[in-house]
């Protein structure tokens, strides 16, 4: 999986941007630069929310936030928001996303002869007997005002899917009127709405976002992200970041400890070894190979699990013999670093769509530069889009490689 193009015309900082990240390129590591504000971080979260969230029910809010402040201008029906080309491996697969308000739905009511509103397909959405409605045709016990707000939303998806247009989900802009986000694909062929959706289910799985714990998070609602700007709500925003993690999968702190992931490829290892022995007499080396890649990677740190698999111990070696040591005699950028190399090592998939933002953070400024070949070791058949302010990550790769968004990382004096 591989994007090559994204295109976003006007949304907050971000406008008239068009950037292609070249599949015949390698490393297919693309670092993105921009000055403080420039919108890197906006862009990374647009992409992952549309990408990641646009086939499951259950993600749907991230949307809906992310686009509080999203309106269709006066006079027009329809705005769009943002466009992909993503090659899938064999064939390139074109994404439109747009938003469409009520006045488009007056323009197809007078073409249809029908009147109808978002706000029969909101209220739909909303309530919980609409999957109820929707897998039992007789609806049994659906009272008639709520059958004909599921007959008119119905007929709304209809006329949706004539046009070409899958729908995402609804929301309320800061005009409190109800838009829609709609997707399309130049290339479906008058395929059904099942089509496009399939296509957003295998790269939803396949599109990761890591970035900080300080970030503000456009798709959190205003009232999370105001937190920040309260005094003692720190602990809060935390909490809807740890809840975000939960409902987002793909979505990783890349400054948090992976502890359970850890354990997990220990215990994986462990495994792999027994079910070799049953099969061959034989233990094999796979435990013994994940401790060697963890001591390289600390140097001379030795991390092991304890014998319950339930922490994991750091060892160093001393003039007085191997002595253990605490979370805190770790600094920021080691821990970052173990972080980032079993979440690409043992968590993500080959083939993925790897979003990074800052991951130079906390990092010496050697350490940035080997983290490109970090990265074509650690997931060799990934793309990887690192919204960074490092010249020792742009200098890693060729000066094509480094995209940029207005405004430029250098500017000309006058």
């Amino acid at each position: 999986m591989h994007i090559q193009r994204i295109q976003v015309p006007n949304f907050r900082v971000l406008q008239n941007v068009d950037i292609t990240f070249e599949k015949e390129f390698m490393p297919r590591i693309f670092p993105l630069g921009s000055e403080n504000g420039g919108g890197k971080s906006t862009l990374l979260q647009l992409v992952f929310i549309l990408l990641h969230c646009s086939a499951h029910e259950n993600r749907k809010e991230y949307i809906q936030n992310l686009l509080e402040d999203f309106d269709v201008p006066e006079g027009e029906t329809t705005r769009e928001l943002a466009k992909f080309e993503i090659w899938d491996g064999e064939k390139t697969v074109e994404l439109a996303f747009s938003v469409c308000n009520d006045d488009f739905l007056n323009d197809l009511s007078k073409v249809y002869n029908e009147e109808f509103s978002f706000v029969d397909l909101a209220i739909v959405s909303l309530s919980k007997k609409f999957e109820y409605i929707k897998n039992n045709q007789e609806m049994v016990d659906v009272d008639p005002s709520m059958r004909k707000r599921f007959m008119a939303a119905k007929r709304i998806l209809e006329y949706l899917q004539n046009y070409g247009l899958l729908f995402i989900t609804y929301y309320s802009d800061s005009l409190s009127e109800y838009n829609i986000l709609v997707c399309s694909t130049s290339n479906h062929n008058k395929k059904e709405d099942s089509d496009i959706e399939s296509m957003l289910l295998e790269i939803s799985s396949q599109v990761h976002l890591a970035a900080p714990s300080s970030h503000v998070y456009l798709f959190f609602t205003q009232k999370n992200r105001q937190a920040l700007f309260v005094q003692n709500a720190w602990n809060e925003y935390i909490n809807q970041l740890l809840k975000a993690k939960e409902k987002l999968p793909n979505f990783f702190i890349h400054n948090f400890l992976l502890v359970d992931a850890l354990l997990k490829t220990f215990q994986y290892a462990r495994d792999k070894d027994f079910k070799q022995a049953i099969e061959t007499n034989n233990y094999g080396n796979y435990y013994i190979n994940v401790l060697k890649d963890l001591s390289y990677l600390l140097g001379n740190k030795k991390i092991t699990p304890s014998p319950e698999l339930d922490r994991i111990i750091v060892k160093q070696e001393t003039p007085q013999g191997e002595m253990e040591l605490g979370p805190e005699d770790l600094s920021h950028g080691e821990i970052k670093k173990l972080s980032i190399y079993v979440w690409l090592k043992y968590i993500i998939g080959e083939n993925a769509i790897v979003l990074v933002d800052e991951i130079e953070n906390t990092l010496h400024p050697d350490w940035q530069y080997q983290m490109v070949d970090n990265l074509k070791e650690w997931g060799p058949n990934n793309q990887y889009i690192l919204a960074t302010h490092s010249y020792d990550v742009c200098q890693a790769l060729t000066p094509a490689h480094v995209k940029e968004l207005e405004p430029k990382l250098l500017k000309n004096n006058p």
